[in-house]
Formats: structure tokens, C-alpha cells, sequence
């Protein structure tokens, strides 16, 4: 069960997700499809993103994120593991082996796009949103079960937004994406943990990078040329 605060009001929560939703969208379209960053300067940003959100959600609310990191952690442990375990195999299905690293280039890998953008993804799209809407769903005095599902519908809603900034997640496979994710979310909410989402979204990345799948952002194949 996540924690419910007492200081977040249902208007003070949806201007945050609004300012979360703009800022995920943002920061993937302005990085990979207007400045082209390298891999290395996105997922800097990415993770960046991630603690100013989160430090501006508990400068607004009062929130220790110490107290919140853990929170209920052994559950999420389990949870990170099972979620993390079963996106990530589900991603091996679906994606083809595009890379081939080994050795010190393959832990860099695991480690930088694993960790780093594994972390940072899990804690931007499955577990802050969720967070938000279940703050607000708790102050307009919704049962249980209507705060779980705005509470997905928000972080579905933000994996959508993020995802929309990479030009090759504009169409219907965006919603593999949402099932993936969205499993982790489910995960955050069952436990009430952060280590659910972000070690599960975490596994899920290295299992893709030691699988030989190049996660997103993707480059824009060549334009081809008419013929003469």
C-alpha cells in the first residue's frame, strides 16, 4: 500500500503531474529528436530529470524520500525481481539482438544504460506519477480501487507523453511499451516500494543490454536518396 499524505490537495497534485507529463516529453523530443544528444548526454539528463522531479514533488509535499525509498523495501525487492525478471524476458521476445558486446564494454553498458537509465526511467514513469495520483485520489476521498486505477492511468499516461518524444514510439506499438511499464507500476503500487519500479525497470534494462537489444533512444535510419 503506498503511503498517503496529508498535504498534497487533488489541484496541488494535478498541476504536478501536468508539470511532470510536460517535462517527460520534453526532455525525450528536445534531446533525441531536436539536438540529437549522444546516448551518454540523454541518459545524463534523464537521471537529472528524475531527482529534480522527485526534489521538487517532496520540497512541495514535505516528503523525506529517505523515509519513502524505504518504505515497505523487502516487498519491493520480490516485486523488483519478479517484474523486472518477466519484462525483461518479455523484451528478449519481442526485440532482436542488434549488438554485440562483451567484456568491459558490455558491464559499462549494463552499468550506465542498466542502472543509471534503468533507475532513472523506473522512478520517472512508474513510480512518481503513481505516486502524485494516489495523493489525489486520497484528498477527493476515492475507495481503494478507483485510486488504483487513476493512479495506472497516470503512469500509462506518462510512459505514453515520454515515449511520444522518440520519433520511432509514435504509433501502436507504443502500447507494448505501456504493458511493459505499466506491469512495474503495478508492482509499486501492490508493495508500496520504490525499489518495485526502480530495480524492476532496472533488470529489465540489463537483461535488454546483455540480450544485445539497443533500448531507446534509436537512431533515425539514413534517408534514401531518389535515384537519378
Amino acid at each position: 500500500m503506498l503511503e498517503t499524505l496529508d498535504t498534497v490537495t487533488w489541484a496541488e497534485a494535478g498541476l504536478l503531474l501536468a508539470g511532470l507529463l510536460g517535462a517527460g516529453f520534453v526532455a525525450s523530443w528536445i534531446c533525441t529528436g531536436v539536438l540529437t544528444c549522444s546516448r551518454r548526454a540523454y541518459i545524463g539528463v534523464l537521471a537529472l530529470l528524475t531527482v529534480v522531479a522527485w526534489a521538487t514533488f517532496a520540497a512541495a509535499t514535505g516528503t523525506s524520500i529517505y523515509d519513502t525509498a524505504r518504505h515497505r523495501w523487502p516487498a519491493g525487492l520480490v516485486a523488483a525481481v519478479v517484474t523486472g525478471l518477466l519484462t525483461g524476458a518479455a523484451l528478449r521476445r519481442k526485440e532482436p539482438p542488434t549488438q554485440h558486446l562483451a567484456g568491459s564494454e558490455l558491464r559499462a553498458a549494463a552499468a550506465l544504460e542498466g542502472l543509471v537509465y534503468g533507475v532513472a526511467e523506473g522512478l520517472l514513469l512508474s513510480a512518481l506519477p503513481v505516486f502524485i495520483a494516489w495523493q489525489a485520489a486520497a484528498d477527493a476521498g476515492w475507495s481503494e480501487g478507483p485510486a488504483w486505477a487513476v493512479s495506472l492511468v497516470a503512469s500509462a499516461l506518462m510512459i505514453v507523453v515520454h515515449h511520444l518524444g522518440y520519433w520511432d514510439y509514435r504509433g501502436p506499438q507504443v502500447a507494448l511499451v505501456v504493458a511493459g511499464c505499466g506491469l512495474l507500476s503495478l508492482g509499486y503500487l501492490a508493495t508500496g516500494s520504490l525499489l518495485a519500479p526502480a530495480l524492476g525497470h532496472a533488470l529489465m534494462h540489463v537483461m535488454g543490454v546483455t540480450g544485445g537489444i539497443v533500448l531507446p533512444p534509436h537512431a533515425r535510419p539514413p534517408a534514401v536518396q531518389p535515384a537519378p
